[in-house]
Order: C-alpha cells, then structure tokens, then sequence
C-alpha cells in the first residue's frame, strides 16, 4: 500500500466515523454533507481534503454567537442585512403567549440570536481515530520507502 493509498483510506474512514458522530449529535444535515477529495502529491507533501459543506457546520463544531469557542461571544442579528423579510418562530417556542389570530407562529423583523451550543464532531473523530490512522500512514510509508528494494533472503545454515 502506497501512502496516497493510505491517504484515500484515511480519508474515508475519517468520513464515515465523522459522520456518524455527526449524526449522532443529531446533526443530521451535516452528517450527510461530508465529501473526500482525491489524495495529492506535490514535491514535497502528500494531502487529502475532507470537506464538511454546510453553512452551520463551523457553528456546531465550535459553537456560535455567546457560545462560540472561537471568535468573539455575542449575539447576532437574525435576518442578516439583505436576508428574508422576517423570522417565524412556532408558539411551543413561548409557552403562555398567544401568537397572532389564525397562526401558530410569532413573526419578527429581526431577533438577536444567542447562537448554538457547540456540539463538536470533527475534533473527537480526530483523537478517536489518531492511533489507527498513524498504523495505516506508517504501513503507507513503509511500503512506499520499500517499493523498488530488492528483497534479500537469509538462508542460516546451524
């Protein structure tokens, strides 16, 4: 096994157990957003990307608005400038207020959104798949160093 062989393999297994992480924090959208690249070679470097392509999937990694594990801790403004007109939000929401006649949801212009909890999925699939992914790197290496040298045999004669 080549390390661009070994790469690819690291690739998917990151997907696969990123995802299921993913989901079960119950990140489903984002569970299912996961891409891998093809492995590359340059001069000096072997790479692989692994993508996560979901507007939220920063915010639920590392948290958002006052949660936010990164960046600074304050509320933000819902709709953006240039957004939607409103936001809905359904009346289990706030329990013992009454929404407008004939709906079941509050309509605001604008609120300033607290921001989620992290609920990280990335970082822990990385610490939980080091060692494994370290084994099959290292035989991905080991092989490509190998690739070419001729094999000698030991015959011992006692």
């Amino acid at each position: 096994m080549s390390i661009l062989v070994a790469l690819a393999k690291v690739g998917r297994i990151f997907k696969d157990k990123a995802s299921q992480k993913a989901a079960s924090e119950q990140l489903l959208e984002i569970s299912r957003s996961f891409s891998v690249g093809s492995p590359q070679q340059s001069s000096t470097s072997y790479s692989i990307d692994i993508m996560v392509k979901h507007p939220a999937a920063a915010a639920f990694e590392y948290g958002s608005g006052i949660h936010s594990t990164k960046g600074e801790k304050k509320k933000y403004r819902i709709p953006k400038e240039g957004g939607a007109a409103f936001v809905a939000f359904g009346k289990d929401k706030w329990p013992g207020h009454t929404p407008p006649k004939g709906t079941d949801y509050f309509f605001f212009t604008s609120v300033q959104h607290p921001g989620v909890a992290p609920r990280p999925y990335i970082v822990p699939t990385i610490n939980e798949t080091k060692a494994e992914f370290r084994k099959i790197l290292g035989q991905g290496f080991k092989a490509e160093i190998l690739q070419g040298v001729n094999k000698i045999e030991v015959i011992e004669v006692k």
